[in-house]
């Protein structure tokens, strides 16, 4: 009987500590061995779209490409600008909008007196998709959904062989 007292007593102490253990790491924000931190691949309408948009588009549009670089069209954005090519895809490091974008070096993007630099998260986007292969849908100038297209009415249907007025 008492063996088996020891043994329960034994198994509830180290049951304890072992739980312990695990909501303190919890608790602090540590990972426990058995979690994983999934990468989600950047998709370029859903995240990097966004932030070219507010941060780039205003001066690197269609109308006005700013140093001849557009950043409002795939195909466009990665044939380059004036200065040669801004994004290389597959290598963040090599590419001149990631550069700028860390407002480190001579080129300063976007000018801190027309709109506040990227956040530290941004720049992360912007780089893992430039290190993902820069995927950009075909022609993305036209990509629009379908909630954002004016209705139109369609023609009412024509058929002579069934009178409907009585």
């Amino acid at each position: 009987m008492r063996t088996i007292l020891l043994l329960f007593t034994s198994l509830l102490l180290f049951t304890t500590a072992s739980f312990s253990t695990v909501l303190k790491a919890q608790a602090s924000g540590e990972s426990t061995p058995d979690e994983t931190t999934p990468v989600t691949a950047i998709d370029y309408l859903r995240d990097v779209s966004p932030i070219l948009r507010s941060k780039c588009a205003r001066c690197h549009n269609e109308v006005d490409p700013g140093g001849g670089l557009r950043l409002d069209a795939g195909e466009e954005m990665l044939m380059g600008g004036d200065s040669g090519v801004a994004i290389v895809p597959g290598n963040s490091g090599e590419s001149r909008l990631i550069l700028a974008v860390m407002q480190s070096g001579d080129l300063k993007m976007p000018p801190l007196d027309e709109a506040k630099p990227l956040d530290p998260e941004q720049i992360a986007i912007l780089r893992q998709w430039i290190d993902e292969g820069a995927i950009v849908p075909d022609d993305t100038s036209r990509v629009r959904h379908w909630a954002f297209e004016k209705p139109v009415r369609p023609p009412v249907p024509q058929n002579s062989s069934h009178d409907v007025s009585g």
